[in-house]
């Protein structure tokens, strides 16, 4: 599905209807003449083409570049602006273009070359970002990754007035695992509990490893109720997917990996920082650690 954003988009659909090739007749095209609608679509379904530009203003083009970055990571963004220069260019690009091209070059006969080499870009950005925005260990993303989407996100929220659900998690038991097992089992026991959280969220969230057992999940659209939803969630994958983790195996409990978690909600327009709302998290983590600390205790007795 391909999605063309502007008060301007029928006039570059039509362009696109025009363009040759057979592959154009197949796609499916959503016009979406404001940033809300946009959004919508976004929410609908998997994106691959957005076409930005037709009439936005700089700070709404700027924030359909973010929006179609944010929630289609996987399709290319070019940018039609009305006229090319290096001011315009390169406010589109450092907002994540993979393209950009002024209106009068966006004609039917060049629409191939320029998808062809927004394409291109995109897949080398990709792979760049994928090195640097990656926990090299288990494969999700890692702390940079996850503070640069949920201030993102953050964004988002006051655009639209939704909440968003930040959780912070611990795995327990990873110093155990690591003494009875070696660092192979602990690495073990990482990449399950990382695929366990990547199997428990939706598409529109972000789950990732922030330290060495420490876990962090923002939910778009999530607020306090949903926590222990998505606590219940996890446990349940942990419980139902298939592992061996390399331990003795008269250490039954380590072979259930558990975990605590703590998390607050962004309100849309609070104000509040990121930086506060971890903090925030991690007094309640705190709080479910001590929990499962006396549970521990009561138990070996």
């Amino acid at each position: 599905m391909w999605a063309v954003v502007g008060p301007e988009c029928t006039r570059l659909v039509q362009v696109l209807d025009a363009a040759p090739g057979k592959e154009w007749a197949r796609r499916t095209t959503v016009l979406c003449p404001d940033l809300t609608s946009f959004l919508a679509a976004l929410q609908r379904g998997q994106m691959d083409l957005i076409v930005v530009g037709g009439g936005l203003q700089p700070s709404a083009l700027a924030e359909a570049i973010q929006l179609g970055t944010r929630w289609a990571p996987s399709a290319p963004v070019i940018v039609v602006v009305d006229e090319l220069d290096s001011r315009s260019a390169l406010g589109a690009l450092r907002s994540g273009a993979d393209e950009v091209v002024a209106r009068d070059a966006w004609l039917p006969e060049s629409v191939p070359r320029i998808i062809a080499r927004a394409e291109a870009r995109h897949d080398y950005t990709r792979q760049l970002q994928e090195a640097a925005y990656t926990d090299p260990l288990t494969g999700i993303p890692n702390r940079r990754a996850f503070l640069a989407w949920t201030e993102r996100a953050l964004l988002l929220a006051d655009r639209v007035a939704k909440p968003c659900l930040v959780l912070l998690a611990d795995m327990d038991d990873l110093r155990t695992i690591n003494t009875l097992g070696g660092h192979k089992a602990g690495d073990e026991a990482l990449r399950l509990f990382a695929t366990a959280l990547q199997r428990s969220v939706r598409a529109s969230d972000i789950a990732a490893r922030i330290g060495g057992d420490e876990f962090a999940i923002t939910a778009f659209g999530a607020r306090d109720a949903d926590g222990p939803v998505l606590v219940s969630r996890i446990r349940s994958v942990l419980q139902t997917q298939p592992h061996a983790i390399p331990i003795p195996q008269d250490a039954l409990d380590l072979h259930r990996l558990d975990f605590a978690a703590g998390w607050v909600t962004y309100e849309p327009s609070s104000g509040v920082a990121l930086e506060a709302l971890l903090d925030a998290a991690d007094v309640h983590l705190f709080a479910d650690k001590a929990v499962h600390a006396a549970r521990a205790a009561s138990v070996s007795q």
